[in-house]
């Protein structure tokens, strides 16, 4: 499992005014996700050879 950094806001109550520390945890997340989704994009992913690919390279 990924080892996140940013933390999660507790379970909301009716009686808790907490909304602004909420939004801030969560737009933490937001942000660290997007951090480590770009930095998967950056990763190139090997390029796999179609049988099509293959044939022409074999001259067939």
């Amino acid at each position: 499992m990924a080892g996140w950094v940013a933390p999660l806001p507790s379970e909301a109550a009716a009686d808790r005014d907490t909304h602004l520390e909420d939004h801030n945890s969560i737009l933490a997340c937001i942000v660290e996700l997007r951090d480590r989704v770009e930095a998967l994009e950056k990763v190139k992913a090997p390029v796999r050879k179609t049988a099509a690919k293959r044939k022409a390279a074999s001259g067939e």
